[in-house]
């Protein structure tokens, strides 16, 4: 009996209409009023679907306005359409309008990104989650809500925006002109990214900017009430703006520029801006992103340069400033308009692809680096795409003779009016250092430079031959210095001559002359000549430790005057 329940069971169940399933993520399309809809099953056990791309928009042949189902039909099943999924809508222009279901619980990251032409869209009141940036680039958003019955979000006192009820956070803005009430405490990031604000008021109440809050925007008039107290960097990068700031305790307003009080940093900068207020310490972050001003000067208070401060600026010259000490990674990228950039002395410090892409446009790039610069290799500053930037260090002295160390090979022959020794070697009788001249010198060598104080000097990079016998010891790092050095005594140039050291730190960029103690333990300072040119004497002045000893002109030696004349005794000439 049992058997044949069994049976009549089988045979019920073979004649009866099998209904298909679908697994979690298949896709499937359906079409409403020649509009078609591709979605995504989310889950099949709860009927439930995304709107979905899959490299490619969610909906094909869009009209102006488009009504999304609530829900949809695939192989005798009904699914509930409960998200917009990622990029759902991206790029898709043509559309004004976009009419969400009351069933959608969740709008998901760029889910709308590059609408071009949408104007108008409502969240309904089942939405608890809206992703990232999902209306970014909407430049024509004009009209943006919240139904009343939602408890996640809204859009209070008729603000044209979504607010997260929860933190009173402004998470999406619009197009056009937007009045931000002060029941808003944070403007969200990228709250306005890509959108077409031109006027916005913001009411005093809120108190946090975030980071790209306003990117891309041209605004005509920027008001920023007392009651903001955290302006995150790059929360205008990319903006066109005339920024107007009220009696507010932390930021001030000064030359259409954003600046920071205590930290004296310049957060961002508004139009036509072609000069860095005095008194600005650092450029943040995106300051300057997309600045159209052909020249920019800074002021003499600048220490450093944010990463991305400069991103794709359009100026042909930069004028940097004596002082400027870190310029950060990326800084200048994509300055595709400039034709050279001068460092100053007083920079230590060049982060990575600083000037990646810079100068595109002229093909013709040069950085002029401080020979005083720490080492730095062509790609670490430009990266891998550039292939015609042209790097080239500069010394300019700050007297006739100075002691020099670059870390890179350097050519002096193209240097005009410039002198340039290595100290060949040391007569001990005569306390004499012999100064060979040289036209190259290697990575850190120590070098003596003669020319003309204050003249800036280019040196072309380039393989240095060997200056053979060098005495004098190069550093590209400030070094700590001590008068003796275990069998060796040291010695610094010193107004033409070398004066023994003391304990000290000696500044990157700058050498010392170490010679053997036995040798020249009891010189406090050491006469100077050019190697073969006994005319050639810089300085005489041969300051022994009180030992009487008589020298004549020459710098020799002597035990005794055999004639009357003029000799050196204790560093002095006397009449004997």
């Amino acid at each position: 009996m049992k058997m044949k329940r069994k049976l009549i069971l089988s045979l019920l169940a073979m004649l009866l209409p099998i209904s298909a399933w679908c697994a979690d993520g298949d896709k499937f399309s359906v079409t409403v009023e020649s509009i078609t809809f591709w979605f995504s099953v989310l889950s099949e056990d709860s009927k439930t679907v995304q709107l979905f791309n899959d490299n490619k928009a969610a909906v094909e042949n869009p009209t102006t306005t488009v009504t999304i189902p609530s829900s949809v039909e695939n192989e005798a099943n009904t699914y509930t359409v409960t998200q917009i999924g990622q990029r759902a809508f991206q790029n898709v222009s043509g559309v004004n309008e976009i009419i969400l279901p009351s069933t959608i619980t969740k709008l998901d990251n760029n889910a709308f990104q590059n609408c071009s032409n949408l104007q108008k869209l409502e969240i309904p009141a089942g939405v608890t989650n809206i992703g990232k940036t999902v209306f970014s680039n909407c430049r024509n958003l004009k009209t943006l809500s919240v139904a009343s019955e939602n408890s996640t979000y809204d859009s209070r006192d008729n603000c044209n925006a979504i607010i997260q009820t929860s933190s009173n956070t402004l998470i999406q803005g619009c197009a056009g002109t937007t009045t931000i009430p002060g029941s808003v405490w944070t403007i969200g990031q990228n709250a306005f990214n890509g959108l077409n604000l031109t006027e916005i008021t913001i009411s005093d109440g809120v108190q946090t900017i975030e980071s790209n809050a306003f990117n891309s925007n041209n605004i005509n008039n920027l008001v920023l009430p007392s009651s903001i107290s955290s302006i995150a960097p790059a929360a205008f990068p990319n903006c066109y703006i005339n920024v107007t700031i009220t009696d507010n305790a932390i930021y001030e307003a000064i030359g259409n520029c954003i600046i920071e009080k205590g930290s004296k940093t310049l957060i961002a900068a508004g139009k036509n801006v072609s000069a860095i207020p005095e008194g600005v310490i650092t450029i943040g972050q995106q300051a300057f992103q997309n600045a159209s001003s052909s020249t920019l000067s800074f002021s003499s208070t600048v220490k450093q340069i944010s990463g991305r401060a400069f991103q794709n600026c359009k100026s042909t010259t930069i004028t940097l400033n004596e002082g400027l000490e870190t310029i950060q990674g990326n800084a200048f990228q994509q300055c595709s308009n400039l034709n050279s950039i001068l460092i100053p002395t007083t920079v230590k410090s060049i982060g990575s692809n600083a000037f990646v892409d810079a100068g595109k446009n002229s093909n013709s790039f040069t950085l002029e680096l401080p020979y005083t610069l720490t080492s730095i290799a062509a790609s670490s500053v430009f990266g891998t795409t550039n292939t015609y930037p042209t790097i080239s260090y500069y010394v300019k002295p700050a007297k006739e003779y100075t002691s020099f160390a670059c870390p890179q090979d350097v050519d002096f022959s193209g240097a005009t009016g410039l002198k340039a020794y290595v100290a060949s070697g040391f007569d001990a009788s005569a306390k004499k250092v012999s100064l060979k001249e040289v036209t190259s010198a290697k990575a850190g060598e120590g070098i003596i430079i003669q020319a003309t104080a204050g003249t800036k000097y280019d040196l072309a990079l380039a393989t240095a031959a060997d200056n053979g016998t060098n005495l004098l010891v190069g550093v590209t790092a400030d070094t700590a210095i001590e008068p003796t050095d275990g069998s060796n005594t040291n010695f610094l140039l010193s107004d033409g001559q070398f004066k023994k050291a003391q304990a000290g730190t000696l500044a990157n960029g700058k050498a010392y002359l170490q010679l053997p103690t036995s040798a020249a333990a009891r010189a406090k300072s050491l006469g100077i000549t050019t190697e073969g040119d006994v005319t050639g004497i810089i300085n005489i002045n041969l300051d022994e430790e009180d030992d009487g000893m008589i020298y004549d002109l020459n710098g020799r030696r002597i035990s005794e005057t055999a004639t009357k004349g003029i000799y050196v005794k204790n560093g002095k000439k006397v009449i004997i």
